[in-house]
Parts: C-alpha cells; sequence; structure tokens
C-alpha cells in the first residue's frame, strides 16, 4: 500500500475522531515515506499520538524503528524475575515504564530534551555520567536511543 493510499484511507478516521490538529502532522510523516510506508515517527508528538491513536497494525507499518524497539523490551521485561530493579537511563518522558510493572522502575533524564515533553515521571533529574547509585544497585538497565544525545557517551 503506497504512502497516498494510507492518507486516503485514513484521513476520515483523523478528522472524525477530531483531530485536526495533528492530521497535517501524521499527512506529513507518511507522505515522507515516498510511497514505502516504513518511516520512523522521530517527532515527539507526533510519536505520542500515533500510540495513542492509531491502530497497532498501522503504527507497525509507519514506525518499525520504534515498534522493534518496544516489542524487544517487552520480551526482555518479561524475562525479568519479579521484583527487580530497572535503570531507565535516559528515560524521558518514561515511555517503557508499562513493561516493568513488576519490577522497581528508576527514570533518570537530564530532562532538557524536546520542551514539549512531560518529565514530572522520572525518579531523578541527572547526569547520565554522575548516577547517585553504587555498584549492583540494578539487576537491569535499558538505554534506548540516549547515548547519542550526551557529550561523552563512553562516560555514560
Amino acid at each position: 500500500m503506497k504512502a497516498d493510499e494510507i492518507v486516503s484511507n485514513f484521513e476520515g478516521f483523523l478528522l472524525a475522531a477530531d483531530f485536526a490538529k495533528h492530521d497535517h502532522t501524521i499527512k506529513q510523516t507518511i507522505q515522507k515515506a515516498n510511497g514505502q510506508c516504513e518511516v520512523s515517527m522521530h517527532n515527539p508528538g507526533t510519536l505520542k499520538f500515533a500510540r495513542r491513536i492509531l491502530p497497532e497494525f498501522l503504527r507497525k507499518r509507519l514506525d518499525p524503528f520504534h515498534w522493534v524497539i518496544e516489542e524487544k523490551l517487552q520480551e526482555f521485561a518479561a524475562a525479568l524475575p519479579e521484583g527487580g530493579r530497572v535503570l531507565d537511563a535516559g528515560a524521558g518522558e518514561c515511555p517503557f515504564r508499562h513493561l516493568f510493572s513488576r519490577n522497581e522502575y528508576v527514570a533518570v533524564d537530564s530532562a532538557v530534551g524536546d520542551p514539549s515533553w512531560d518529565y514530572s515521571h522520572l525518579t531523578i533529574v541527572g547526569d547520565l555520567t554522575a548516577l547517585p547509585f553504587g555498584n549492583g544497585s540494578f539487576s537491569a538497565l535499558i538505554c534506548v536511543v540516549v547515548l547519542e544525545h550526551v557529550s561523552d557517551p563512553v562516560a555514560a
């Protein structure tokens, strides 16, 4: 299916749901795929909107990058023993918190990213190169699409 067909098929859905302000953003994202539909939606607002509104099959098709990440994290979270402590380094808006509901989820971020983000769910606002935890404090660590945003990825 080509991008313009998806726009045509889902235009009514988006307008009927009264999401006019997001409609243009979604259309632009789909059209950027140049007819291939495999596009990653890196705009935080668009990504949040897509997660909340679009059907799963369409999100998977439009955004395979984030879909694969979430799928692998689901597998990872399911394999962890219940009650462990998980550090999400560079958690942002904590989009993966729900995957670790069986564990103590600790979210750390510098909270200086996108100004539209809601950082209120972070456990700690801090620098990834100076975390206030000792060795062995966590049974698992996730760090998703973060290291390219820090000044010293090796230290982080």
